[in-house]
């Protein structure tokens, strides 16, 4: 079982996708995925691959500014831009503060977008500050020929933002990228964008290959509860916990732009998946937060649906 599959015009098909910055800076995941690879390595030899196998998903690489940005984390004291919700025994979802921490686009421009195998393709996902900054990295990513796609980030939870209220920006970013990237165009929205959805989509219709749904602002996921990351905005809520605002989203936009191809976000389970490919007919369906509480969980799922 597989979803139908969101075709662009370069011939990719997206189906199983890693959302941003799920398997790390490279695509080749996180330290502690990594870790657990080498370990079962020194084991059995088929074991990693068969328990972590980032091939088998579309790799969206970490979200990066035209600027190197700090952000909140801090290899020190990780857990301090990350909760497991309700607890790590029970996790069904996670919040991050994580702040877009980047290294820059110029150098992830020299050290992995231009380095990526054609074997393996790569989505690319960038957040701009201004239009400049925008023209500026699209024009060096045409020069990198095996990105598969350019997703534009304008929904971090974690930037300060005030998401609702963009719609006029967004719009005219995706009509500067349709008229200088070579690749296609992915536009990660937020839910703080759904009161806006009517202005945006008819606007983006034909410059955007698919939308992508970012993670839940604690703002709206529980405005009446202060966040365990407060001290940091609130962070974004993505995972099981989502679903109920990511879900809701993705099926407003396919039930009233069915032209408009929809990445749903939030899997969390087998029978997550089973349940939008069969019965909300998603087209692609993408693993965030999972990655982190269960890093092979993904990569099981995966294999048992293609079995």
């Amino acid at each position: 079982m597989r979803p139908s599959g969101i075709r662009l015009f370069n011939g990719h098909v997206l189906e199983f996708v890693a959302a941003s910055g799920a398997l790390g800076d490279n695509g080749r995941g996180w330290w502690h995925e990594r870790l657990i690879c080498f370990i079962l390595w020194m084991f059995c030899l088929f074991l990693p691959k068969r328990l972590f196998d980032p091939a088998l998903f579309d790799k969206f690489l970490k979200t990066v500014t035209f600027f190197p940005r700090a952000g909140n984390y801090r290899w020190w004291k990780p857990w301090d831009t990350l909760r497991f919700l309700p607890g790590f025994l029970n996790c069904t979802g996670v919040v991050n503060a994580y702040g877009l921490r980047n290294q820059g686009f110029f150098r992830a421009l020299r050290q992995i977008f231009s380095r990526i195998s054609p074997k393996r393709p790569m989505a690319v996902s960038i957040y701009p500050e201004n239009e400049e900054q925008l023209e500026t990295m699209l024009h060096h990513l045409n020069y990198c020929a095996n990105v598969v796609a350019v997703e534009l980030n304008v929904s971090c939870p974690n930037t300060g933002e005030k998401l609702g209220a963009n719609a006029r920006k967004i719009i005219r970013y995706c009509e500067i990228a349709r008229n200088i990237s070579r690749h296609p165009l992915i536009l990660k929205l937020s839910v703080a964008h759904c009161p806006a959805l009517g202005t945006i989509i008819p606007a983006v219709m034909g410059k955007v290959a698919a939308i992508a749904i970012n993670s839940v602002p604690w703002s709206i996921f529980s405005p009446e509860k202060p966040s365990p990351l407060a001290h940091h905005g609130g962070g974004g809520v993505s995972g099981m916990q989502a679903q109920c605002f990511t879900w809701a989203m993705a099926l407003d936009i396919q039930t009233q732009w069915p032209d408009m191809p929809v990445i749903w976000p939030s899997v969390w389970t087998k029978e997550d998946a089973i349940k939008l490919i069969t019965e909300y007919h998603a087209p692609a369906i993408s693993f965030a937060s999972l990655f982190v509480r269960h890093p092979t969980e993904p990569t099981r799922i995966v294999r048992e649906l293609l079995s």
